[in-house]
């Protein structure tokens, strides 16, 4: 094998040997350190209803009732997984084992891109400093969630449109590939269809301008909504999260198709050419605008919008106004439109329609045939296009404060949201923590220094005459659309009252952070390349965070997962479950919030799941007219265990078990009832 070639192989068995000895080092543990590693209850949703698909039962967590509340990608994965049914723990072991080889083709994925862009030592080192920070790790590559399938199949969608644009005559096939990565990316996490529909756009439209603009535009469209929105009606702007994200859509699609045929995109009409730009702009906001708040009102003679505002509906429409007579007109003039060329008739422009219609089908096609294919089982089976669980979560958030957390109602609330330790941002404060963590004068300060040193970085770079640099890399990495999809996430879960976030959600959030610190390293790197000794530095500059962070990863694995010391395992994860089965007969239904690693290891009894991330639509209609009593009789609950004061003094639980449980009794820091409601 020749030097070069070997070189090029020493990065990948590098990442294979440091991913193969973390995953082999948690896959032998012991079952009680094992179970470290799953580090939530939900994950074993997944494997409960699997079992059951395996044994025979349908798609079902209690055996009883279908669900449908979890990702269909993941789950179809653990199927196989647990055709194993005579041990509990080796299909464990063996999740661990696959989480470790998606770990792996995520490294090799965004290796084998960012070495295109850099030094291949370089690429390596950033890889580590992603992948395997324990940040990433124990958020995205532990717990048995469809974290790290999202994750792969986010970065293989991604490296698939990156190869698409770069490429001046791509082939049909490869918009045909990336259409089905894109199906199994929203498979994967169903709210991923935002990250793939900025990314659509990136990838379909080829002019690089087109795309930028429309870009643009779809993140005028959203500030001005939500900013209106949060001025007339408040922060609590979830009670209307309808209509805002209706307007949100409507002046979005109405906005692009009035400036589009207003010739203020790089395909100029014939007509167009009597109006001076400023008034095409006038006229397609107008338009925009106009037909935004007519649906709207139409919408609500009819019915099917219940709350709205006309102060909102009027102020958004004004302002669209303003941005595309000024705003959006001043950049269509300096940016898209070139006069020199003559204008289209109707017959050429449709030609041109035609040709990228071409490649958008073939790239929607699978698409919509994978998750259209999803949405219409679901509804069949379960009766709702998507699952129930993510139904709840948005219901918990209209009754305010609950032990699941309450919708953001204020600007501190805000703030936490965006600065605290479970932001969607979490990435980025972690990575400074070193130098942060002495800012703790304030609420927030560390997280305000984090931000400020990524701002600093940036500043420098535009001053030293750096920015089209940067905004090539930005344009090599897709980073505007990433950018586009973390905004609009992170704005669609605070405006539809979503309670109950959980840190794996953040994987497109997190990965957009590391790509605008990657771009900075990398510029970095490239002033001092024709430096003395520039390219050694550089790498020794990057290597240096990259065994930081890794030794992090390492120190906490040995604190997670110690060696075993005595060769008994005291089996701390099956307390509860042994203690259930000793206070209730065999054959006992057993009615608990969560409830997923109880499920899995309890024998001879039923878990019936009673917050209803994990039971049928039937269960979530009853808990939201406060009425379970006829459907809990019809799956004959027999007992209760919950915390006492989550069961009798919140809602939803409350309305619904007050004055039908007894304590029986206690079980840690839980409470066994007896159910009687008749």
């Amino acid at each position: 094998m020749k030097l070069k070639q070997i070189n090029n192989f020493l990065p990948i068995l590098l990442l294979a040997t440091l991913i193969g000895l973390s995953t082999i080092w948690v896959a032998s543990a012991s079952p009680s350190i094992l179970m470290n590693w799953f580090n939530n209850d939900d994950g074993f949703f997944y494997f409960k209803v699997a079992q059951n698909i395996v044994a025979g039962k349908g798609v079902t967590f209690d055996g009883i009732n279908p669900t449908n509340g979890f990702h269909p990608l993941w789950m179809l994965v653990c199927i196989p997984i647990f055709l194993i049914q005579n041990d509990l723990i080796l299909p464990l072991r063996v999740v661990v084992v696959v989480f470790g080889i998606i770990q792996f083709g995520s490294a090799i994925a965004l290796f084998d891109v960012l070495k295109k862009k850099t030094d291949q030592w370089i690429a390596l080192f950033l890889t580590i400093s992603f992948v395997l920070s324990w940040l990433v790790y124990s958020n995205t590559f532990t717990g048995g969630l469809e974290s790290a399938l999202s994750f792969l199949f986010m970065i293989l969608v991604w490296r698939q449109a990156i190869k698409l644009r770069e490429n001046p005559n791509p082939m049909k096939r490869e918009y045909l590939m990336a259409g089905v990565l894109a199906g199994l990316t929203v498979l994967a996490r169903l709210d991923n269809f935002i990250f793939i529909g900025f990314l659509s756009i990136w990838l379909l439209f080829r002019r690089k301008r087109d795309a930028a603009i429309l870009l643009l535009d779809a993140l005028v469209a959203l500030i001005i909504v939500v900013v209106v929105g949060m001025k007339f009606i408040g922060f609590r702007i979830h009670p209307h999260a309808l209509f805002i994200l209706i307007t949100l859509v409507l002046l979005l699609g109405t906005g692009i198709l009035a400036l589009y045929f207003s010739g203020m995109y790089s395909i100029q009409q014939k007509w167009t050419r009597k109006l001076s730009v400023y008034v095409r702009g006038l006229l397609a906001g107008v338009v925009a605008a106009g037909g935004t708040g007519l649906i709207i009102l139409i919408f609500r003679h009819s019915g099917l919008l219940e709350r709205y505002s006309r102060m909102v509906l009027l102020v958004t429409g004004l302002l669209w106004i303003v941005y595309t007579t000024f705003v959006r007109s001043s950049l269509a003039s300096r940016c898209l439109i070139d006069n020199s060329l003559p204008p289209l008739t109707v017959g050429e422009q449709w030609k041109k329609v035609k040709i990228w219609l071409g490649s958008a089908i073939l790239y929607a096609i699978p698409l919509i045939i994978l998750v259209g294919g999803y949405m219409l089982w679901s509804q069949i089976n379960f009766g709702t296009l998507m699952p129930v669980s993510g139904q709840i979560k948005q219901w918990w958030g209209s009754l305010g404060a609950t032990v699941y957390g309450s919708p953001i109602t204020s600007l501190a609330d805000i703030k936490s949201y965006g600065l605290g330790n479970e932001s969607p941002f979490a990435l980025v404060y972690q990575l400074f923590d070193i130098v942060t963590r002495h800012f703790q004068s304030q609420p927030y300060a560390s997280s305000y220094a984090a931000w400020g040193i990524i701002g600093i970085a940036y500043l420098l770079f535009v001053i030293s005459g750096k920015l089209p640099v940067l905004i090539n890399w930005w344009d090599h990495f897709g980073i505007i659309p990433l950018l586009l999809a973390t905004i609009y996430r992170v704005t669609y879960f605070y405006v539809s009252g979503y309670v109950h976030m959980r840190t794996w959600y953040w994987t497109v959030e997190t990965f957009f952070l590391f790509l605008i610190i990657a771009v900075v390293v990398i510029t970095i790197r490239l002033r001092l390349i024709d430096k003395k000794h520039g390219q050694i530095a550089a790498c020794m500059i990057a290597g240096f965070f990259a065994i930081a962070i890794l030794s992090t990863t390492a120190m906490n694995l040995f604190k997670v997962y110690p060696p075993k010391k005595h060769a008994e395992d005291p089996g701390i994860y099956l307390i509860i479950p042994q203690m259930l089965e000793n206070m209730t007969p065999p054959g006992s239904v057993i009615g608990t919030p969560g409830g997923g690693t109880v499920s899995y290891f309890i024998t001879n009894r039923t878990i019936v799941n009673l917050d209803g991330l994990m039971n049928s639509k039937e269960y979530f209609q009853a808990l939201r007219k406060g009425d379970t009593s006829a459907y809990l009789r019809s799956v004959d609950l027999n007992f209760v265990y919950s915390n006492k004061y989550t069961l009798l003094e919140t809602m939803p639980y409350q309305k619904v078990f007050s004055g039908c449980v007894s304590q029986v009794g206690s079980i840690f820091k839980k409470s066994l009832f007896t159910y009687d409601c008749n």
